[in-house]
């Protein structure tokens, strides 16, 4: 049976593992209860996000590690995959992590974080690495956040890997501090759409999970391979949505096609888990933060405006040189 029901979950934004905890316990068993085989809560829920106005005190790998102890057994209990967002502590400071528990509660792996935003890196850091994950009947690969919106070619690589669904937590909130009036609302951010170009450039699902607060600046939803949206839960309210959907439907033929013919893409993944980086030694500058590529690597502003117009240079350069063996094997000697 290619059909499986998947579920993603707005929770409250919480600033403590007491208050966390109990939190993703109830979507879990809600969402199990809605039977789905499958659900994602939002980026960092444990214990929730530090772009906050509430403080967040430090917490030590082990609370941590108890923390998702705690909904790994509630995964278990309900018997459901869980996809539960955490902070990582590590010498270089802390990583966002999303943690796969299979069913029966086991830690199958994680996605780390691998693309930050400016504004993140007071508090997080980057990490590395990119995989597939077989679970719940279907393989699927996570984007977090600022990776799902700026840089098509993470989904693109994971879709190429053999995903069929890109689980999507995140946290985004809006300029003016309102709820969005509509689904993909002209007048609002960008965020929604991207997602929406997500589905549609690769024929995959996307599915992405945000908090349930005030200033929801973006759905927890559901969105098929065509793009149209299946699910979703109402801004600013805390619930999950589920939707049937059909694998068969994730074709992934524009992903493959890619690697067609004279066409090129450096960006890969393969399952279960290889590093994406970009030249280290080449890009690294301690003048200015920032990720570039899917890897761990810091550059410069000006770094990044080169790496720029190296890609634009490299993209003029395809073009021309299709053009020109597309123009080579057109007869042009007859009449």
């Amino acid at each position: 049976m290619s059909t499986i029901r998947i579920a993603v979950a707005s929770t409250p934004l919480t600033a403590t593992l007491d208050e966390a905890v109990p939190v993703a316990v109830a979507a879990v068993e809600a969402a199990a209860r809605a039977g789905a085989r499958i659900v994602c809560l939002p980026e960092t829920g444990l214990p929730g996000h530090r772009m906050q106005a509430r403080a967040i005190c430090t917490l030590s790998s082990a609370a941590l590690d108890a923390a998702v102890d705690e909904i790994a057994a509630a995964a278990r209990r309900a018997g459901i995959v869980t996809l539960v967002g955490v902070e990582r502590p590590t010498p270089g400071g802390r990583e966002i992590v999303q943690v796969v528990l299979d069913a029966d509660g086991a830690r199958l792996g994680e996605q780390v974080k691998t693309q930050m935003h400016p504004d993140e890196e007071l508090h997080y850091c980057v990490g590395a690495g990119r995989r597939v994950f077989t679970a719940g009947g279907a393989t699927f690969g996570i984007a977090i956040c600022h990776e799902v919106y700026r840089y098509p070619e993470t989904v693109r690589a994971l879709a190429r890997a053999g995903a069929q669904i890109v689980f999507a937590p995140y946290f985004v909130t809006t300029s003016d501090r309102t709820l969005p009036l509509q689904w993909c609302d002209p007048r609002g951010s960008y965020h929604e759409k991207a997602l929406l170009c997500r589905t549609v450039e690769n024929e995959i699902y996307v599915a992405a999970a945000n908090f349930s607060v005030p200033d929801q600046g973006a759905a927890t939803c559901i969105l098929g391979p065509d793009g149209a949206l299946m699910a979703q839960v109402p801004y600013g309210q805390t619930g999950v949505a589920t939707a049937d959907i059909d694998l068969a439907r994730a074709t992934r033929a524009f992903a493959a096609a890619l690697g067609s013919g004279t066409q090129r893409h450096d960006l890969e993944v393969t399952a279960p888990a290889t590093a994406l980086r970009c030249d280290h030694e080449r890009l690294s500058s301690s003048a200015s933060r920032c990720t570039m590529a899917t890897g761990n690597a810091w550059c410069s502003r000006e770094r990044e405006r080169e790496v720029v117009r190296a890609h634009a240079r490299v993209s003029v350069c395809y073009l021309l040189d299709t053009a020109r063996r597309r123009l080579a094997a057109v007869d042009v000697s007859s009449p």
